[in-house]
């Protein structure tokens, strides 16, 4: 397992001691056990679609690449990223 963390986690604060991560999206009140990147990105493709875009544009433009797998997910959101989403 890599020890790089996913961009994603820049939008959830993990509380060690309940073991949750909390969304930190102004006006969402969810959270999830654990601090697992697909959990988050799932949760940020569905109810933060925009936010989660602007963080992989700037995550891109700085040139450093997430630690996961290529998915229809990631092509969907390369498509928004052209559209200027």
């Amino acid at each position: 397992m890599s020890n790089q963390k996913h961009p994603i986690h820049s939008l959830f604060k993990f509380n060690a001691e309940s073991k949750e991560s909390k969304c930190m999206v102004s006006g969402c009140r969810d959270s999830f056990k654990g601090k697992y990147s697909t959990s988050l990105i799932r949760h940020a493709e569905k109810k933060h679609l925009e936010e989660y875009v602007h963080l992989l544009a700037a995550h891109k433009k700085n040139n450093a690449q997430p630690n996961t797998k290529k998915t229809v997910r990631r092509n969907a959101t390369e498509v928004l990223l052209q559209k200027g989403c």
